[in-house]
């Protein structure tokens, strides 16, 4: 049986420093996004980004990056991410967007986050780790 899954961006789908500046793609979990489209599952990228409108204009105008970060649209076309859709929660947490998408597995790296889906019912994973 197929489920909705979601995934973070910052921290999850990235690679960042201790000052969360982006680094590097997390290929692992890429490649976990994936496998998952491969069993048949649904996905969506949920990040608590402020600023939707902004990212979908400047990722239309061949953008890549703001501020050093990588717009979430622009690399869901250039990476391919077969993602049914991205949200933007504006700061809060996760957890009623979740209910609503019907999601039913969210990987993010903040615990306030997780703890967030759970209360409201739904599983919730640490991202795995870049290696090297």
């Amino acid at each position: 049986m197929s489920e909705i899954i979601a995934f973070d961006f910052d921290g999850t789908l990235t690679v960042e420093d201790t000052l969360r500046r982006f680094q590097r793609w997390n290929w692992r979990m890429l490649d976990r996004l994936r496998w998952h489209d491969a069993k048949g599952d649904a996905l969506v990228i949920v990040t608590a980004r402020y600023g939707a409108e902004v990212d979908e204009h400047l990722s239309e105008q061949g953008h890549k990056t703001l501020g050093g970060f990588p717009l979430v649209h622009a690399s869901v076309h250039r990476l391919r991410l077969p993602v049914q859709g991205v949200i933007f929660t504006e700061g809060e947490l996760k957890g009623p967007f979740l209910t609503a998408l019907e999601v039913t597995l969210l990987y993010d790296d903040q615990a306030e986050q997780r703890s967030s889906a759970i209360e409201h019912g739904v599983r919730a994973r640490l991202p795995l780790k870049e290696l090297g």
